[in-house]
């Protein structure tokens, strides 16, 4: 027997919610195990809520995971891209050593060398900072 568009029309439909109840069901599945801020991702449905998958990090277009994500001159502080001056001088506070001057990195929060100190508390028990060094 020849089918004709008629006897098509109810498989299809069949077919059609066939299809989306599948498709709904695996993003539930996604759903559950989403990925949060900067994890690898490959598709959209990994992310949590209100992230997209950008350059396979969960992310939004404008939040950054890497120095890399942002345009040149700029530095990705707080998951966001700023452009970072570089000045903090000795015992500045800082977050990254690209906030220091060049020759000092961020150690505990503040611009030094790894054995200079800025507080006692840098210091091994027993010994004080005097002079930006432990004794």
């Amino acid at each position: 027997m020849l089918e004709t568009p008629l006897t098509l029309r109810p498989r299809r439909t069949l077919l059609l919610l066939l299809l989306a109840t599948l498709s709904l069901l695996a993003g539930n599945a996604f759903a559950e195990g989403s990925t949060a801020l900067c994890g690898q991702c490959s598709t959209v449905f990994e992310c949590a809520d209100g992230l997209r998958c950008v350059s396979a990090r969960c992310r939004t277009i404008d939040q950054c995971c890497f120095d890399a994500d942002c345009p040149g001159g700029q530095r990705c502080l707080d998951n966001r891209c700023q452009v970072a001056v570089k000045g903090a001088a000795l015992c500045g506070r800082c977050s990254t050593s690209f906030e220091c001057t060049d020759d000092l990195n961020c150690i505990g929060a503040r611009c030094k060398e790894v054995d200079q100190c800025c507080l006692d508390q840098d210091c091994p028990t027993g010994q004080s900072c005097q002079n930006n060094r432990c004794q």
